[in-house]
């Protein structure tokens, strides 16, 4: 997936027709997909006849070291010290 190892693995949970009053059996079905490279899952797809569809999705996966600047602590930084009987400014 966007060139990472993963593994994937689906549940589905089968709800009697008896059981909801549906007439038919009704399913939930869970997608989702792990890269222990990441250690997490690029892509996580749940179908559920109560909600609709969720699917969550990492894009542009990029496994490169970050900018060095995203790490930079701001010039206009300043520690303050709490008062909690003084209202910060």
């Amino acid at each position: 997936m966007q060139g990472i190892e993963v593994a994937g693995r689906r549940t589905t949970t089968t709800w009697s027709a008896d059981s909801q009053g549906a007439g038919k059996d009704l399913l939930s079905v869970e997608e989702m997909w792990i890269s222990n490279a990441l250690g997490m899952a690029p892509l996580i797809k749940r179908t559920d006849f109560r909600w609709g569809t969720d699917t969550q999705q990492l894009e542009n996966i990029r496994r490169e070291e970050p900018d060095a600047s995203l790490f930079l602590v701001p010039p206009d930084y300043r520690i303050v010290d709490f008062d909690p009987g003084i209202p910060p400014q």
